[in-house]
């Protein structure tokens, strides 16, 4: 199942493992936006935060 494209990388995300992601903003005001993303694509973009990945581990 195609869950759309990801916001990285383009390319269709696949139900698959912890795929789709979804990243989801916020803004101080009262916007807001979600994008599918993959796993992978998500952690090579997060950076060497001392929380989060923990999320992603299998």
């Amino acid at each position: 199942m195609k869950n759309g494209q990801c916001c990285f990388c383009s390319k269709p995300v696949e139900e698959a493992g912890l795929d789709p992601c979804t990243l989801s903003i916020a803004t101080n005001g009262e916007g807001n936006q979600s994008w599918p993303c993959h796993v992978a694509c998500y952690l090579e973009r997060l950076g060497d935060l001392p929380y989060g990945r923990e999320l992603f581990e299998d």
